[in-house]
């Protein structure tokens, strides 16, 4: 996983300042690595702490933040998407909970085996998420 220094250093090599309601929603992100934040979340726990940063900058900054590919999303279909901090590994994906919002690599890409299924068709990009219980709230169930 990344760091803040090596965030801030993506941000101005990228051309982008480390402002302080950029740093605010970045600490948001460390203080919850195992991920699963909605922006609106995100943006109620920045302005717990500084009421004055308003929403667009936090939506922004979350874009921002996913283009830099220092936060990833994770589509939950019935909710509004969320993100997390990014792995830091090469092309992955994820088990999901939908209890506590657990995140886990999943150790292998699907992807081949779906490519021998699919005929007249060129995959271009993909994304593959499962979504399920963690074995801790499969005991809590």
């Amino acid at each position: 996983m990344i760091g803040r220094e090596q965030v801030a250093r993506q941000l101005k090599e990228a051309g982008y300042k480390f402002t302080g309601p950029r740093r605010l929603v970045i600490d948001v992100f460390f203080r919850h690595p195992e991920g699963g934040l909605a922006a609106k979340d995100v943006l109620a726990e920045v302005q717990r702490e500084c009421s004055h940063v308003s929403p667009d900058t936090v939506y922004r900054t979350i874009a921002l933040l996913e283009q830099l590919g220092v936060v990833e999303p994770l589509d939950f279909s019935d909710e509004a998407r969320k993100y997390r901090l990014a792995c830091g590994m090469e092309h992955h994906h994820h088990l999901v909970c939908l209890r506590c919002g657990a995140v886990m690599p999943l150790p292998y890409c699907p992807l081949a085996e779906v490519e021998r299924g699919v005929q007249d068709f060129s995959i271009v990009d993909h994304r593959f998420e499962l979504y399920g219980y963690c074995k801790a709230c499969q005991q809590a169930r």
